[in-house]
């Protein structure tokens, strides 16, 4: 991406924290922000950013499932060949 494009995703981001409709969610966001800065130097790293966050949020919120983030291009740019049920969870056991 270019230097705009990432200032522009990271804009984004922030401004999600300040307008999320959930306080609490926002407060949040604005903390794993941040706690954990996005990474924007590329597509590949910017997803595995999402994930880990996905999964820092779910564990939070006492969700037992966590999503691989080794597997990011498989739940998130699926060949056609690849269906919702070939993506597979991880319990907290297996982290």
């Amino acid at each position: 991406p270019s230097d705009e494009q990432k200032q522009n995703m990271i804009s984004f981001l922030h401004l999600l924290s300040e307008v999320y409709p959930c306080q609490i969610c926002a407060s949040d966001l604005k903390h794993e922000l941040e706690q954990h800065p996005p990474n924007v130097d590329s597509r590949d790293e910017f997803i595995e950013w999402m994930c880990k966050l996905h999964n820092r949020i779910s564990k939070k919120i006492h969700k037992k499932q966590q999503f691989d983030c080794k597997q990011h291009q498989k739940r998130w740019r699926r060949q056609r060949d690849h269906t919702w049920h070939d993506i597979e969870e991880l319990d907290e056991s297996e982290q």
